[in-house]
């Protein structure tokens, strides 16, 4: 074993003075873990509780989706000053972008995002 430990080709070999103190890694790690997870369940609330005008947005979603919009032409769109056929183009991309086969409300608002 003394010849193993001075050979500096050897990746990993520690000291047993230059050893990391485990319980304080593990008491760490349990720290972050618990943190985590308190994050994730107060994001998961607020995602659940937010409103913007008096509808969540998961809310907002299925109803933008069940909005048909089949016709561009019914919506305010020349106000984005795209032309037509680029608009078009776009909006196909985000009709296949959600896997929908019909386009609808959310893809409209989605476009005027971009």
């Amino acid at each position: 074993m003394a010849d193993f430990s001075k050979r500096e080709d050897l990746i990993g070999w520690i000291l047993g003075n230059e050893a990391i103190n485990t319980g304080a890694v593990a008491e760490e790690i349990a720290r972050l873990a618990n943190e985590n997870s308190q994050l994730r369940d107060q994001l998961a609330n607020s995602q659940a509780t937010t409103k913007y005008g008096g509808v969540t947005f998961d809310e907002m979603v299925r109803l933008l989706t069940t909005i048909p919009a089949n016709d561009l032409s019914n919506f305010s769109i020349n106000s984005l000053n795209i032309p037509t056929e680029k608009l078009t183009e776009q909006y196909q991309q985000v009709v296949s972008a959600f896997s929908d086969s019909e386009p609808n409300l959310l893809h409209f608002y989605w476009i005027r995002l971009m």
